[in-house]
């Protein structure tokens, strides 16, 4: 009879994992997560008849920013263009 040591973390472990191949899987075929490269600090806030949205966008003109809801998903879009030396 061997002996096999107990791994009480081993299935979260592995949970981990299915859910980060899921995930990339996801990301990979296009689905609903963020691709971008770089993605804003975002603070939304409810109020009584509006949400106001605050991001952290610096570089980035407030006339550039596209901000838009289409079937419950807020999205917002813009360029932030860096200079490589």
């Amino acid at each position: 009879m061997a002996i096999t040591r107990y791994e009480p973390w081993s299935l979260l472990n592995q949970l981990q994992k299915e859910l980060e191949r899921a995930h990339e899987k996801t990301a990979v075929d296009g689905g609903s997560t963020s691709t971008a490269e770089w993605a804003p600090a975002v603070d939304i806030k409810e109020e009584a008849d509006k949400f106001v949205l605050y991001a952290d966008i610096p570089g980035v003109k407030p006339e550039e920013i596209d901000v838009s809801m289409e079937d419950g998903i807020l999205t917002v879009k813009g360029e932030k263009k860096t200079e490589a030396k």
